[in-house]
């Protein structure tokens, strides 16, 4: 395991295709949470607004790794 852990050596190709699926899965997350974000959360804290309820914030990134 230590070796394989610590080898300093260039990536496999199936590692390099697995890291592209990765990026496919995340860009694809983050469009999800950004519709996510827009309509239904906006709706969300507009009645919450109405039954005198604070809003849900949305952090900022510099907000969340202070955190």
């Amino acid at each position: 395991y230590g070796s394989a852990n610590g080898y300093e050596g260039r990536p496999t190709n199936s590692q390099v295709q697995y890291m592209e699926v990765l990026e496919s899965k995340l860009s694809e997350t983050e469009t999800r949470l950004g519709e996510l974000l827009g309509g239904p959360l906006d709706a969300l804290n507009t009645q919450l607004r109405k039954a005198g309820l604070d809003p849900i914030k949305r952090m900022t990134q510099s907000e969340w790794e202070a955190r």
